[in-house]
């Protein structure tokens, strides 16, 4: 079904955007409008309904649960096609809705009645309707009072606008580094910014209270007194200059523009103080001839030239030019032999300083003697119209600043090299250390006698701690690296701490140690920050606390230190009855690999990574820790953290949120054939029983050469796909897949490299979803039937981007050429015949990892496809041209190029279907 789009849609779209209403917060103005409207109409569901491009969204509702609905199912798509009002008696009686799903499901639209809300300029932004459950037809009082309704919520629009920009030239006002005033013509001045306090000296109150004629040089009252009587006359002033006198008892020169309003006997001006300009000014002229005089004496290349180019002046060390300067003298720049783009540059910023009385600065080359020499030019305009060239040799400079970037090169390759160590670190360690966690949890379900039970239990501990030196060291290297990131996203705060409860009771309990969680009952329930970062902070501290205590307590404390309207900050307090630390090391505790002493290390474990770690993360988050403690009597951290205050609406939101994840359960899937792809055989044998007790059937590859074959011969549900393989590694196999082999099968990248960009990585590459090793049993098959579950899995391919929208933007097409059909067609077939060679070219120079001729054609192609508003396509040819510049894998580009052959194909069936005749 063709949905209505009104003709000037792009126009409106336009003119809804500038009105900045989607996606605000609830106003109480439009709410108690469609509240009116409900109980007017006498119906159970009011809505103000903005139309956006792909969605309506509700900026009140009264009676709906929802925030939106797809626009191509609403009734309010039709309501803006006209000006009056668009009623339906009886949806299931009209034909345009009666198989609607408002209609048929939930809630039930029988009668729908729906006013535009129409701006000054005609564009309608959207609706006020009324909906009701049973057929209905409104009375003409009632329809009447829609549209009243409907108008007075345009007017409010409207004001929101314009106390939108008035908010925004207010802050324009107090903020310009320019004295900016509204002036009476009677000498007084109205309102002035902060620009006249900072400049002048006086207060406020000390400028207002008097006339302005007052603070102005004596010599100088009679000519701004004609400018006033000039202004009152509606004459406005340029350039007009006069001395204000300071607070401190001398004067600026101010350089005026004013204009009046003769009705309201209002000036309006702007004031630039020029003191400081006009000395420097004063100090060139008057030091001409010294500056002449020095010539000699400086070491640079410097030259005078009147406003023709014609050398005046001209002196050079022997080093710096072979030219003679007594046979440059009275001869124009654009004739002595110098370079021609040096002479260019020079000749294009003498000419700017001379206009523009400023000065200008050029760097060029020059060879002398077969040597290259960089020179920086700084010209002033130093007479009526003349200019003084200083230019200096900068070639060690540049030498320097080759040798700066060679030595970053060389640190963002030890950076390189470093995240290669640790990603094969990594990937060692935790590749096997996923099978003895896995393994040995499998072993601890069986019968076991008491030695077999703890020695099992003894394997667990050691990987756990094992594991915990991996993270440590890790998110070392992520926050060295700056690419560890503080999530800002709602989080339930009793949750959290609920959770850290059950980890940490058991520890506890081990060690008979009391633990207790307190927390202030004013702290809000749903916050706003990185939860996984907090609860990070916090486990480390209580597990710091339960290793440094044999006997006593451990106790978390929780304070609401201050609130305000949009921000809490609380006070974690993690204290514990433990062996303490000295005062001389409390300065040091927090320094990496570093513990109170040998002895620590000796009888307690640990890398000394951990507290490091806890502060950076605050810091990160803003937060700040302290520390009391006193040796053989316990520790107590206290950390302050911000964090923002929730809104209804993201409550609402993450609730829902949290409803679907609760709902997921491994039986709704069914069974699935597994195709497990993985070199490492403890493993694949861990992952093959994992997958047995989920109920899939699980087929093994070795390789990702092995996988491509038994998956060219046999049809899977899931691929699970192992990433450091030899032969071919995960990445490959999968760009294959997607790529040339077209299999959409969904795919779960395992890994034994946690670092944060391999997540990305793996996505990039057509992978679905993603899951570090070692994990637990529980993990994969969530992962498995999150995957499945959502609505992404109709598309399996995460390279295929089929787009619902036409690639060509007809409508931009046209308005470039005026609507002329026959220039349409010329710029197709331009398009049509230069277009399909540099396509061919840009996939050799992709073939051939050429990075330099990529980036190049790239570049052509973006114009080409310019001329066609193909959005889709520029966008991608622009990643294109930006990561063949940083030389980025042969193999991404070869995805995007996919991508544009895909486009390419959409843009012939659309030319096909365009009447070009």
């Amino acid at each position: 079904m063709n949905i209505p789009i009104p003709e000037n849609e792009n126009e409106r779209l336009k003119a809804l955007y500038e009105y900045n209403l989607l996606d605000t917060l609830p106003e109480e103005n439009f709410d108690r409008l469609t509240k009116l409207a409900s109980i007017i109409c006498e119906v159970p569901i009011a809505l103000i309904s903005i139309i956006d491009k792909e969605r309506q969204w509700f900026k009140s509702n009264v009676g709906l649960g929802a925030t939106q609905t797809p626009r191509n199912i609403s009734f309010c798509q039709y309501s803006i096609m006209g000006t009056e009002l668009f009623e339906v008696e009886d949806a299931l009686k009209d034909s345009r809705f009666k198989e609607n799903p408002l209609v048929l499901e939930d809630p039930n639209i029988r009668f729908y009645a729906g006013y535009p809300i129409i701006d000054l300029n005609g564009f309608a932004l959207g609706t006020l309707c009324v909906i009701d459950k049973t057929p209905k037809t409104l009375s003409e009082n009632q329809r009447l009072a829609l549209k009243t309704l409907a108008e007075d919520i345009m007017i409010q629009i409207a004001g929101n606008k314009k106390n939108e920009e008035r908010r925004k030239l207010e802050r324009l006002f107090y903020m310009s580094q320019d004295m900016i005033c509204i002036a009476g013509v009677d000498g007084y001045l109205k309102k002035i910014n902060t620009a006249f306090t900072k400049i002048l000296g006086w207060t406020e109150s000390e400028l207002l209270e008097k006339q302005f004629f007052d603070f102005i040089h004596p010599d100088d009252i009679e000519k701004t007194n004609l400018e006033v009587i000039n202004l009152s006359k509606g004459i406005s002033t340029i350039n007009f200059t006069n001395r204000y006198r300071t607070k401190s008892n001398e004067y600026k020169l101010l350089q005026w523009f004013a204009h009046s309003d003769i009705e309201t006997s209002e000036i309006f001006a702007i004031g630039r103080d020029i003191t400081q300009l006009t000395l420097n000014e004063s100090a060139l002229r008057d030091s001409k001839q010294q500056n002449l005089a020095l010539l000699k004496g400086i070491p640079d290349l410097i030259f005078r030239m009147n406003k023709d180019g014609i050398f005046l002046d001209f002196k050079a060390n022997e080093k710096d030019t072979i030219i003679p300067p007594e046979s440059i003298i009275g001869t124009n720049l654009l004739n002595v032999p110098f370079p021609e783009k040096m002479k260019n540059e020079i000749f294009e910023k003498h000419y700017s300083a001379i206009t523009t009385n400023e000065l200008q600065q050029c760097e060029y080359e020059i060879s002398i003697n077969n040597i290259k020499h960089f020179y920086e030019a700084r010209i002033v305009k130093s007479g009526e119209n003349e200019t003084i060239s200083i230019c200096r040799d900068i070639t060690k400079e540049k030498e320097s600043e080759k040798e700066f970037i060679k030595a970053i090169q060389i640190a963002e390759s030890a950076n390189s090299a470093k995240s290669n160590f640790l990603s094969n670190m990594s990937h060692e360690i935790r590749t096997p250390m996923n099978a003895i966690i896995g393994f040995s949890s499998f072993l601890k379900e069986t019968e076991l006698n008491k030695i077999q039970s703890e020695y099992v239990s003894n394997i667990n501990v050691a990987s756990e701690n094992l594991l915990e030196i991996i993270n440590d060291i890790l998110d070392i290297s992520k926050i060295e690296a700056g690419m560890m990131q503080i999530e800002n996203a709602v989080f339930d705060f009793n949750a959290l701490l609920k959770n850290i409860y059950s980890l940490m009771k058991d520890k506890c309990l081990k060690k008979n140690l009391a633990f207790s969680i307190n927390t202030d009952q004013l702290i809000p329930q749903y916050l706003v920050g990185d939860s996984t970062r907090l609860s990070q902070v916090i486990i480390n501290l209580v597990a710091n606390a339960i290793k440094f205590t044999s006997k006593g307590f451990v106790n978390i404390r929780v304070d609401l230190v201050k609130s305000d309207l949009n921000k809490v900050l609380l006070k974690f307090e993690v204290s514990d009855s433990g062996i303490g630390i000295a005062p001389g090391n409390l300065k040091s505790i927090f320094d990496r690999f570093k513990q109170e002493s040998s002895d620590t290390s000796r009888n307690y474990g640990g890398t000394g990574l951990g507290l490091s770690i806890v502060k950076d993360l605050i810091t990160m988050m803003n937060g700040e820790i302290n520390i009391d403690s006193e040796p053989g009597k316990g520790s107590e951290f206290k950390v302050a953290i911000p964090f923002e205050k929730c809104s209804k609406k993201q409550i609402k939101e993450f609730q829902k949120k949290l409803k679907e994840t609760e709902s997921i359960k491994s039986n709704e899937i069914g069974k699935l054939h597994v195709l497990l792809v993985e070199d490492n055989k403890m493993n694949q044998r861990y992952c093959s029983i994992l997958l047995s007790e989920f109920g899939y059937t699980c087929t093994i590859a070795n390789s990702g050469i092995e996988a491509i074959q038994k998956l060219k011969e046999e049809k899977f549900d899931l691929i699970i796909m192992d990433l450091q393989m030899p032969e071919m590694d995960g990445y490959e196999t999968s760009i294959i897949l997607r790529v040339e082999l077209k299999i959409e099968t969904p795919i779960i990248a395992l890994t034994a490299n946690a670092l944060p960009e391999e997540k990305l990585k793996c996505l990039k590459c057509g992978m679905n979803d993603y899951l570090a090793k070692p994990f637990k049993p529980n993990q994969l098959n969530k992962k498995i039937i999150a995957l499945f579950k959502s609505s992404s899995i109709k598309n399996k391919n995460p390279l295929k981007k089929e787009s619902q929208k036409n690639i060509i933007d007809a409508a931009f097409l046209n308005e470039q050429v005026h609507g002329n059909k026959a220039a349409v067609k010329e710029l197709i077939n331009i398009f049509l015949d230069d277009t399909p060679s540099d396509i061919n070219l840009l996939e050799t120079a992709i073939n051939n990892s050429d990075f330099n001729s990529i980036e190049k054609i790239t570049h052509k192609l973006v114009s080409s496809y310019s001329i066609l508003g193909a959005t889709n396509a520029i966008n991608i040819f622009k990643k294109i041209e930006s990561q063949s510049g940083k030389k980025i894998s042969i193999k991404e580009l070869k995805i995007l190029f996919e991508q544009i052959k895909k486009i390419n194909s959409s843009i012939e069936t659309e030319i096909n279907k365009m009447e070009l005749v």
